[in-house]
């Protein structure tokens, strides 16, 4: 009996072996090359990934300071609102600009206090405000040369030509160059206790090229004193 069961027992395992015997040559036999071409596939699969997370990087530059310029492209003068004979401004509007006045009046006027310097110096807050403030609305127009066509008629738009009838967009014009006055004595003052290298990019940068333009700006707001002293007076900005 014994010799019985055993014989039961190795039919069923001889039968599946067999029937994978027989199946195995059925099966589809991959080819070595497409194991190539798919190892050769994968570093441009790889390139074009980089590419992808290349183009996506995207650059903070909201002070507009990392872009390279060169003094021969831009006009010497720079931007300048033409004086309005009336006066445009709503009394909300002139109340906020006074408002903004004063408060850098008040911050000018205590950095004179003896002691205040090292204070300002260590604030981040104030001197980011002070990068901003230096060039606010400073623009240099791009030098453009113009061909003269006589043949062609006139067609000017002389709504442009007078910006002193927007007033609504550029309202804050006559209490703009208080502010940039009181931003560079601010800075001046402070100055011996500053060390940028503490602070970031968006800090340091606005303030360095905000102070190299002002050493270099070949426009009459550069040049000239400033509004607020006597015309004979040589502190400029």
């Amino acid at each position: 009996m014994s010799d019985v069961l055993s014989r039961i027992k190795k039919e069923p395992v001889d039968t599946t072996v067999e029937t994978k015997s027989d199946t195995s040559p059925d099966l589809p036999v991959k080819e070595e090359p497409a194991n190539d071409e798919r190892a050769a596939g994968t570093p441009e699969r790889k390139e074009d990934d980089v590419g992808e997370n290349k183009l996506s990087c995207r650059i903070r530059d909201p002070a507009g300071t990392l872009k390279r310029r060169r003094i021969s492209d831009y006009e010497d003068e720079c931007y300048t609102r033409d004086e309005a004979s009336l006066y445009l401004v709503t009394e909300s509007q002139d109340a906020i600009a006074r408002r903004c006045v004063c408060l850098s009046t008040i911050l000018r006027n205590l950095t004179f206090v003896p002691g205040n310097e090292g204070e300002f110096a260590k604030s981040g807050t104030f001197l980011g405000l002070v990068g901003k403030l230096l060039l606010l609305h400073h623009e240099h127009p791009p030098r453009v040369t113009k061909q003269r066509n006589y043949d062609r008629e006139e067609e000017v738009d002389f709504a442009d030509c007078c910006s002193s009838l927007q007033g609504d967009s550029e309202w804050w014009w006559e209490f703009l160059h208080h502010l940039r006055e009181n931003a560079l004595v601010s800075i001046a003052n402070i100055s011996g206790h500053v060390d940028l290298g503490l602070y970031p990019e968006d800090i340091s940068r606005p303030i360095l090229d905000g102070l190299l333009h002002w050493a270099v700006c070949p426009a009459a707001q550069g040049q000239d004193p400033f509004p607020t002293v006597s015309p004979t007076s040589s502190l400029s900005p």
